[in-house]
């Protein structure tokens, strides 16, 4: 059996796709490429692990960032319909409308909608959570050798 149906065989390869993901995205902030991008993002560490040569310091160091951890209540909450651990986030879908430029109420008119990971009172756009991401996960590929 010659060819693999996957197509994924290392970090790289995983990451490159969550930037595929990302350029979906950023084109077209639907829910479908919302959870495509954060459900491979915080997966990528699974790659990272089979290789073996990644501390699992490092590892975890990366996991206990604010923006991992929005990633990965992102990823759990479209996988599973209730998270059986308590979290500090909230996700919330601003409406969006293309009648003009005024708001009502909490419709911005004029854009489309966003989805925005809640923290306290810090309302981050699921988009520019994901840029970060991507720019994270390619520093620790350079700080750990990762091709």
């Amino acid at each position: 059996m010659g060819d693999h149906f996957f197509q994924f065989f290392s970090p790289r390869d995983i990451l490159e796709k969550a930037k595929r993901d990302l350029d979906r995205l950023r084109e077209d902030p639907d829910i479908d490429n919302v959870f495509n991008f954060f459900v491979t993002a915080y997966h990528v560490m699974d790659y990272v692990r089979a290789q073996g040569i990644v501390s699992n310091a490092s590892q975890d160091q990366l996991y206990l960032e604010d923006d991992f951890r929005m990633c990965k209540f992102i990823c759990n909450k479209g996988k599973h319909l209730v998270l059986k651990h308590g979290n500090n986030y909230e996700t919330y879908r601003r409406p969006g409308s293309t009648l003009g430029d005024f708001t009502i109420g909490e419709t911005l008119l004029g854009i489309g909608p966003a989805y925005l990971v809640i923290d306290d009172t810090d309302r981050i756009d699921a988009v520019q959570l994901a840029e970060r991401i991507v720019e994270r996960w390619e520093r620790f590929f350079r700080d750990n050798g990762l091709e």
